[in-house]
């Protein structure tokens, strides 16, 4: 029981470090201005934690790939992406909650609401730009990461 455990804990391991790593090497997407947006393979990584593993653990992992990711990505905001991180995964832990109530629609318009919070947050403390720019770079983000999202779930978990 301990050696299955232990490699299911060994597995997410090398994918977090394979994801982490596709993460830092993925171009950005430039829209309009000096304004860019890139895929984030965390979020969704996150995601599919938390539809599969029913834990707080998630959170936990979470905030250590938040504070990864403001190392390398951001360390002007040192400890930005690990609150986001955190708190974005603590609210999509209540997907669970509700997954006898809510229909398969209702999780994933939770969820896009979900990463839209996340990257309004995250867009609003980065940019000094007028609320309109913040709002729509948020939403294509959220929009593109959502998409990534139902792909990795047509393709590899099929949530219900």
């Amino acid at each position: 029981m301990y050696s299955l455990s232990s490699n299911k804990y060994y597995f997410i391991s090398i994918i977090s470090l394979i994801i982490l790593f596709i993460q830092t090497n993925l171009p950005s997407i430039i829209l309009y201005g000096n304004n860019n947006i890139n895929l984030d393979l965390v979020l969704i990584f996150l995601t599919v934690l938390v539809f599969l593993k029913n834990s707080y653990k998630v959170i936990i992992l979470a905030f250590i790939y938040g504070l990864v990711q403001d190392m390398v990505m951001s360390v002007d905001q040192l400890g930005v992406f690990s609150f986001i991180k955190s708190t974005t995964a603590f609210l999509l832990l209540y997907v669970r909650k509700y997954d006898t109530i809510w229909d398969k629609k209702m999780k994933f318009l939770y969820v896009f609401l979900i990463y839209f919070l996340h990257f309004l947050v995250y867009y609003s403390i980065i940019y000094n730009d007028f609320y309109f720019i913040i709002f729509s770079i948020s939403f294509f983000q959220s929009v593109s990461t959502f998409i990534l999202f139902i792909l990795t779930n047509r393709f590899f978990i099929k949530i219900k």
